[in-house]
């Protein structure tokens, strides 16, 4: 080989290494961009849809739908509505206490408050409705003749007590019947400072209560 030859060898060298140098400083110095791109996503019909992931956008710019499923709790069961086995009266007194008396101007005005109307034989109501129709779940009459209690004669005056009366089978469930005649006597009692007395005007108790509930049965 003669020495031209061997000059354009060497320098067909030189080149090729100052290529490939040249080359890996250009990288270096403008590394590839990488593609951060979401891919698209497309669903059966070849339409562009939202991401499966929640946290992730969807290529439309759309957010995903979550859906959450909703659990409607079913209807609780229909209580059977009890009634009265045997038609019959329950009767309470609400007594003044010992030595004192029921003073007709806070009985003006408590009853009232217990949703108690003045109507029908001079008496008050706790009115209730049985199939949109206005109807009476107890009343309350004076403890003494003439057993009346209009409030314009109440008015300035006394009584020992009340007498409190509920026709059973009642409007309603007579469970609830009985309930809503206690709790509203026994405040009732309290409000004018006396006491809810049973049937035998002993003081009332849980058993006499229990005792109402059961007598549905007989």
């Amino acid at each position: 080989m003669d020495i031209v030859s061997i000059l354009i060898t060497v320098a067909g060298i030189i080149v090729m290494i100052a290529l490939y140098i040249m080359g890996r400083i250009s990288q270096n110095r403008f590394p590839k961009e990488q593609d951060n791109s979401i891919p698209r996503i497309n669903d059966d019909f070849g339409e562009v849809t939202s991401s499966i992931m929640e946290d992730i956008p969807a290529t439309d710019g759309s957010t995903p739908v979550v859906v959450e499923e909703t659990i409607t709790a079913s209807d609780p069961p229909t209580k059977e509505r009890k009634q009265a086995v045997t038609p019959r009266q329950v009767v309470l007194f609400i007594a003044s206490e010992e030595g004192k008396m029921l003073d007709g101007n806070k009985i003006n005005e408590v009853l009232p408050q217990y949703h108690l109307k003045f109507g029908e034989m001079d008496l008050f109501h706790y009115p209730v409705e049985e199939d949109g129709v206005p109807s009476k779940l107890f009343s309350i009459a004076n403890g003494i003749q003439p057993w009346t209690l209009n409030p314009d004669d109440l008015k300035d005056s006394e009584t020992p007590g009340l007498s409190v009366m509920m026709q059973l089978p009642t409007p309603l469930d007579d469970r609830d019947a009985i309930e809503i005649l206690v709790s509203t006597t026994q405040m009732i009692a309290t409000d004018l400072g006396g006491s809810l007395k049973n049937g035998n005007q002993e003081t009332f108790s849980k058993t006499d209560y229990q005792d109402l509930i059961d007598s549905l049965d007989h």
